[in-house]
């Protein structure tokens, strides 16, 4: 039973292989084609021969009828009747009965007068008593020896009705079948040899071709079980510009994304790993030295408060990794509907005021909508107000002392604009390009507070792309930098008011 087990796997193994499976149907069609093509030529020469001797045999039907005329006058006797029979019979390479409607045979080319028809031929008797013709196949067993084991010759035999004193007989030619058939045997094999060659070539052929195509499949097939294990540095060869070469090349496009992927993983995984490990590494520290009375007591409330701090950046760190990931799974978004931009940037403005005057900025916003109109787009209000509130919370952040920060909403034809503009450090070319990156923070060393965790701009970046927005950014060092967020322009219901002033005013916060 095992054995039975291990040969059905066996068999299922090697008829498993892509290429295999490919190579055997070729093949067989390719069989059933030579089948298929030995079979009509075959019918063909048989047909072609077969009717050469039928239409000889008609001819010789013909001759026969000729003589029959004479015959009848009495200008053609009996003995010369059958020398004639025998000279067409000789034409035709064959045997002639004339026979009466009682199946005796009457003249021929034989010297069977008087002797009763075979069995075989009397139903065909019947048919040309009754005016028929036709042909059939026939072996005379009369002619058999007794104890001759050897196979009798098939006869052709054509019969045809005739009339002799007015009275109706049928006329027999009948011809040997064994010449035809070992030219048609001949004919075979000289058709046989050439398919039989021309099917080895041709599977030859494919066997090689189903190889070559599968090849990349079966290097596809040994690279997935590399990346399984974790090995990114195999690529597929492409050696061909097919289907085939196509998928090689997208397969191979995937592993550079796995692998990018990959690195962009092990690179996040690094940077989060460095952005908890530093609050708790002080945490840690800061308890220690109270728990060993390093730190007087008298002192604990201002380390305390540095604690708090650490909590809370850890919790802001946490908080946001949990929202970016809600965020790029697409679950970060409730139903957009239509939001006054304006109504919501204001509330926005409201809360962080207090922060702008604590860093003593000057903060201004201005609204360039027609009056009467309000700014809609298609939003989620929370996540707009969190976009417009982490483009400020960064501001605030690379923004000195004294500096100003200005929010304009601006409504054209068919967008609404927000643009976020500040006066302070800016970037360079190259920090623009990263600013979307995951915990990317600008250097301290040029001014910036950077408290915070360098995730608020990625968070902003996914948030007006979820919401088919576009945000761009434009910077100098030393002269600052401006946010401009796009969304599609919709029609809205209800006002909303416009904070700080009618639209086109321009009002001022300083701290």
């Amino acid at each position: 039973m095992r054995r039975a087990e291990r040969l059905l796997e066996f068999w299922r193994g090697r008829f498993g292989s892509l290429y295999l499976r490919v190579f055997l149907l070729f093949l067989a069609v390719c069989v059933l084609f030579f089948v298929g093509l030995a079979l009509f030529w075959n019918m063909y020469f048989q047909n072609f021969f077969y009717k050469d001797k039928q239409e000889f045999l008609k001819k010789g039907y013909v001759e026969v009828t000729k003589l029959l005329a004479p015959f009848q006058e009495g200008t053609l006797s009996t003995r010369e009747l059958r020398m004639a029979t025998r000279i067409v019979a000789r034409g035709v390479n064959g045997r002639i009965f004339l026979v009466d409607d009682k199946g005796v045979i009457l003249n021929g080319s034989t010297e069977n007068e008087t002797f009763k028809l075979p069995p075989t031929l009397e139903k065909s008797l019947g048919s040309g008593l009754e005016g028929k013709s036709g042909f059939l196949f026939d072996q005379p067993p009369s002619e058999r020896r007794p104890g001759d084991k050897r196979p009798m010759d098939t006869l052709l035999t054509y019969y045809a009705p005739a009339q002799i004193g007015g009275e109706t007989i049928v006329v027999f030619l009948q011809v040997p079948v064994a010449e035809i058939r070992q030219t048609i045997s001949v004919i075979r094999l000289i058709i046989l040899l050439p398919l039989l060659f021309s099917l080895l070539a041709v599977g030859l052929l494919l066997y090689f071709i189903s190889r070559r195509m599968t090849a990349p499949l079966k290097q596809m097939n040994e690279l997935a079980s590399a990346i399984e294990q974790g090995d990114l540095s195999l690529r597929v060869p492409v050696t061909s510009k097919d289907e085939v070469g196509e998928l090689a090349e997208s397969f191979n496009r995937v592993v550079d994304r796995l692998q990018e992927w990959e690195g962009t993983r092990q690179e996040f995984l690094a940077q989060v790993s460095h952005e908890l490990r530093s609050p708790l590494t002080s945490l840690r520290g800061l308890i220690s030295a109270m728990r060993d009375g390093i730190i007087e007591p008298d002192k604990y409330g201002h380390y305390f408060r540095i604690c708090e701090s650490e909590v809370r950046r850890l919790e802001r760190l946490v908080q946001e990794l949990l929202d970016l990931a809600r965020i790029q799974n697409g679950a970060g978004l409730r139903e957009l509907k239509p939001v006054d931009m304006v109504a919501q940037t204001g509330e926005v403005l409201d809360v962080m005021r207090e922060i702008f005057a604590r860093k003593r900025l000057e903060l201004s916003e201005r609204v360039d909508v027609p009056a009467g109109e309000g700014l809609f787009a298609s939003l989620d209000a929370d996540r707009y107000a969190q976009i417009v509130h982490n483009l400020l919370y960064n501001a605030v952040q690379f923004t000195p002392e004294g500096g100003a920060v200005k929010v304009r909403l601006e409504g054209k034809a068919d967008k609404a604009v927000l643009t976020v503009s500040d006066t302070g450090i800016g970037m360079t070319a190259e920090e623009i390009q990263r600013i979307w990156e995951k915990f990317h923070k600008v250097d301290r060393t040029r001014g910036g507070t950077t408290e915070g965790v360098g995730l608020g701009l990625t968070i902003v970046k996914h948030l007006v792309e979820a919401m088919n927005g576009r945000i761009t950014v434009q910077s100098r060092p030393g002269e600052g930098t401006s946010f401009y967020v796009e969304f599609a322009r919709v029609n809205g219901r209800g006002g909303g008011g416009y904070p700080g002033g009618k639209p086109g005013d321009s009002v001022s916060s300083a701290g």
